[in-house]
């Protein structure tokens, strides 16, 4: 009986804990998510004339890659967290399939939103720039993530993808 009480205190904290962190995870990304939507409309607004070129973009967004690679990770761990209910076995539990499917939602998508909204209105302002210059422009799609976050958010959509087939669909590894 006391095992067990000290077992429920254990998973209400742990569970407390855990819903604090990704509380502030999701406000924090809804602040970055308005400054990037921000910015983005900032170049769209730009004159043709306008010389920045993507690095530039790139070096003034770099607090957003950062912030990108940190709710990547923070997903990943909330797939381990998966893993671990998983092996509680619990069975008809609807905090296991809202949690993959946030997981899902979330981890590899809306996280992903405000980074292809900045890409998409500096390629627009590129295609724009050189109509008026006249001059050709490939169509090269640029990534605002240097290449270790790419690999990062490889990995993490990754393990967020085979942590809710694992988790939600009863697959084995």
């Amino acid at each position: 009986m006391r095992k067990d009480l000290r077992r429920c205190v254990y998973y209400a904290l742990l569970n407390f804990a855990l819903l604090s962190v990704c509380v502030m995870a999701a406000l924090a990304f809804v602040s970055l998510f308005f400054l990037c939507v921000r910015f983005g409309q900032i170049v769209a607004r730009q004159p043709v004339t306008n010389n920045i070129s993507f690095e530039t973009i790139r070096g003034m967004l770099s607090d957003f890659t950062q912030a990108y690679i940190v709710l990547k990770l923070l997903a990943v761990a909330l797939v381990l967290n998966a893993y671990t209910w998983k092996h509680e076995a619990p069975t008809g539990s609807l905090n296991v399939v809202a949690m993959n499917a946030v997981l899902v939602l979330f981890g590899v998508f809306f996280i992903s939103v405000p980074r292809y909204y900045i890409e998409l209105e500096w390629f627009r302002f590129r295609v724009r720039r050189s109509l008026a210059r006249n001059t050709p422009d490939d169509l090269e799609r640029d990534d605002l993530r240097p290449f270790h976050a790419r690999v990062v958010g490889w990995v993490a959509d990754g393990a967020i993808l085979s942590g809710f087939l694992y988790s939600c669909l009863h697959l084995s590894l």
